[in-house]
């Protein structure tokens, strides 16, 4: 389309100083850089819009070095913040109401509490997407419908040297911004007569 085709209007943002610019003839709006723009009637309005805040995710590992190398794939994305970390599942528990996560990565092998007990008391107080990032071990096929069965909505394996960082990265990304986007109301538990530890 020409710029004769639409009706194109452009408005300051008096909360964040961002520009609005509003496609009138494709009924669509999007955010320009913060540059000095003016409506069509050549008066600074001051309106107010509404920018996503980046989805707050809180990792859970008890390797320092992992947690590290999780926060650093996301530190380059608007849409993700690492709002905390957590070393095992009962730090993860206290740490969920404080920081309110969108998105929790869970390993399942750690110490004082595992995430097998973590998610059941996650899904039970504070239900919230969980994914699993964890290095399973022997029969992953069965322990991954495990967790899925007991509210995970995903599983990937940890980061490691023989992976692609790139593409690790933006996958792991992608998930979380797509779990972030869950309807926590429709999560259902199915009960499994297999205890996860």
């Amino acid at each position: 389309l020409g710029q004769d085709d639409v009706d194109l209007q452009r408005f300051k943002c008096g909360g964040c100083g961002e520009t609005l610019s509003v496609c009138q003839g494709l009924q669509t709006a999007s955010i320009d850089s913060p540059d000095e723009r003016f409506n069509e009637s050549g008066e600074d309005e001051i309106i107010s819009c509404s920018i996503a805040a980046p989805a707050k995710v809180l990792v859970v590992d008890d390797s320092r070095m992992i947690r590290k190398a999780i926060r650093r794939m996301f530190e380059d994305s608007k849409a993700l913040e690492v709002a905390g970390e957590a070393a095992n599942g009962q730090e993860a528990l206290e740490l969920i109401p404080e920081v309110l996560p969108d998105v929790v990565t869970l390993d399942v092998n750690m110490p004082v509490m595992g995430g097998g007990t973590a998610l059941k008391h996650i899904m039970i107080k504070n239900p919230c997407p969980v994914i699993i990032v964890s290095s399973l071990g022997s029969g992953p096929h069965t322990n991954i419908l495990d967790f899925l069965r007991l509210g995970a909505v995903d599983f990937i394996g940890k980061p490691g040297k023989n992976r692609d960082d790139e593409g690790y990265r933006n996958h792991l990304a992608d998930m979380v911004k797509q779990a972030s986007k869950a309807t926590i109301e429709n999560f259902k538990r199915v009960k499994s007569h297999k205890i996860i530890e």
